[in-house]
């Protein structure tokens, strides 16, 4: 934006950037944009006639427990594009987790005195399993497993294309935009079934 009064300014279109685009194929996701620490502004439209899958950040999984450990991590998407595994981290299911929340703990809330470490394995960039180094214990409710990016993997993004499209749908000329002082900056993926259907995109 421009403010009034003010010289040497550059206006916000001088500043924008475009990743327009066409998808690739229908039977794999691509990826849109790398993860970004200066990104402020994220805008994409499906121009096409056909719906769109985008998804943002690293793979998902979540944690089994019994009996207060952590027992077994189920990968619910695996993801694609990895260079190395990403972290594993636990968040909350110490006393107070919230176990209203289904299939986690809050993962804002404490966590116990000995929590669960793990880590991620790797397969043709995909997250196919994650190994449990320590199960922890003291375990309330069900910690959430969130897993991060390596600091050298800016790519490594959730697959949008799993199950049938788990992540955000947009139908032909629906769109979504990040506009704010600060906004995610994880790494963009989409995924549609028809080749060659086209999307605008464009950030800052």
């Amino acid at each position: 934006m421009r403010f009034p009064g003010i010289k040497g300014q550059i206006g916000t279109r001088d500043l924008t950037y475009r990743a327009d685009g066409t998808i690739i194929s229908g039977s794999a996701p691509q990826l849109i944009l790398p993860e970004s620490w200066q990104r402020s502004f994220f805008q994409f439209c499906n121009i096409s006639t056909v719906s769109m899958y985008l998804e943002f950040g690293s793979a998902r999984a979540h944690a089994v427990l019994t009996n207060g450990a952590v027992t077994s991590i189920v990968v619910d998407n695996g993801g694609f594009g990895f260079t190395i595994p990403p972290k594993v981290h636990f968040l909350g299911g110490g006393n107070g987790g919230n176990t209203a929340v289904i299939g986690t703990g809050d993962p804002f809330g404490p966590a116990p005195n000995t929590p669960a470490k793990a880590h991620a394995v790797l397969t043709t960039g995909v997250v196919t399993s994650i190994v449990i180094d320590n199960p922890g214990s003291g375990y309330k409710a069900v910690p959430y497993a969130r897993l991060v990016n390596n600091n050298l993997d800016f790519i490594g993004c959730a697959d949008p294309s799993v199950g049938g499209g788990s992540g955000l749908l947009l139908y032909p000329g629906n769109s979504v935009t990040e506009n704010d002082l600060t906004v995610p900056t994880d790494q963009i993926a989409v995924f549609c079934g028809t080749s060659t259907s086209p999307f605008f995109c464009r950030y800052m």
